[in-house]
């Protein structure tokens, strides 16, 4: 069973190279390989994080599309992205397919465009399984500022379960705009019900971004609620900064960017009710970049911090190589 994505994914290959002399087909991807080392257990472990695919392109004038294949995510093989695009113009578009679902800034990152080796928690726990099926609109535009705006509805079963009946959705919405001086911002809304579970999960999400220069600072806050009341609301945030320092010709790297992440989460119910402790966590390393968000070596340091200290077995340190091309 596990073997049947990718067989149906190299078919599909196999059907639009037919018409690759015509029709526009771009292969992208990006590997990622790390080490990792835990100070309290003093245990070490390798890793490919990612070995993702991605084939992008277009079959008409309004037509486009995109399948993404992980060949190795912690060694299983997932199919991710699968859909369709049909685009009224260059503002507006309708997708189908099997898609993220529009929500959380850092969520929506591409594994080579996370600042750290490992995703913060409002990316890892608490919007973990926000991936399915569904339809997209989606909006590009301007409202004085730039801005975007998506709305979306899904079946709630997952990537793997395609075939039940729906009467309840899942549906989601988000909107970003861009600010003067540097300042973005992004507000995100999605209620699920995940038949694993059984009631719903809403979540809301606020996000605010400043770039200036070299600077890149950006925080975020989750709030996670569960219908039935007897669940405690959880909460997630981070606060990231980074710099990036360009190198001189001569050095085998082109420039080197030193950052800094705050983030934490309380006990989080995840779909199939198992439960992740609440945490803190200080993440602090340097990447160094042969090109921006091309080809980069991350080392970074991370410490938990508990509320039940007897939890804490997770400090580490972390060496990844990334290749996205």
């Amino acid at each position: 069973m596990k073997k049947q994505p990718l067989l149906l994914f190299a078919l599909a290959v196999l059907c639009v190279r037919v018409a690759a002399q015509e029709k526009a087909l771009e292969l992208t991807g990006v590997i990622r390989a790390k080490y990792e080392y835990n100070t309290q257990l003093d245990a070490s472990r390798f890793q490919v994080r990612n070995a993702r695919l991605y084939f992008t392109g277009a079959t008409s004038p309004v037509f486009s599309y995109k399948a993404e294949i992980d060949l190795s995510d912690e060694g299983q093989i997932k199919m991710l992205n699968a859909y369709i695009d049909l685009n009224a113009n260059e503002s507006l578009a309708l997708r189908l397919g099997q898609m993220k679902v529009p929500f959380s800034t850092d969520y929506l990152r591409s594994p080579y465009a996370q600042h750290f080796a490992n995703r913060s928690f409002i990316s890892k726990q608490m919007t973990s399984g926000m991936r399915d099926v569904g339809a997209q609109l989606r909006w590009k535009g301007s409202i004085g500022l730039p801005a975007s705006a998506e709305i979306a509805i899904f079946n709630g079963e997952g990537l793997y379960n395609q075939s039940v009946w729906e009467t309840e959705m899942n549906y989601s919405a988000r909107m970003a705009m861009d600010l003067p001086a540097g300042f973005s911002w992004s507000a995100n809304y999605y209620s699920a019900l995940p038949n694993t579970a059984g009631f719903r999960f809403n979540y809301v999400d606020l996000g605010l971004q400043y770039e200036v220069g070299r600077f890149h600072i950006e925080a975020e806050y989750l709030l996670k609620q569960y219908e039935p009341d007897s669940i405690a609301d959880t909460k997630g945030f981070l606060v990231t900064a980074l710099y990036t320092q360009p190198l001189p010709e001569r050095c085998f790297f082109t420039s080197i960017t030193p950052l800094l992440r705050y983030d934490g989460m309380g006990g989080n119910v995840r779909y199939n009710l198992a439960e992740d402790a609440a945490r803190n966590r200080w993440s602090a390393g340097v990447n160094l970049n042969i090109k921006p968000w091309s080809s980069y070596v991350r080392l970074n340091y991370e410490k938990y911090v508990y509320k039940n200290a007897a939890l804490n077995q997770d400090d580490k340190w972390v060496l990844e190589f990334v290749a996205h091309f």
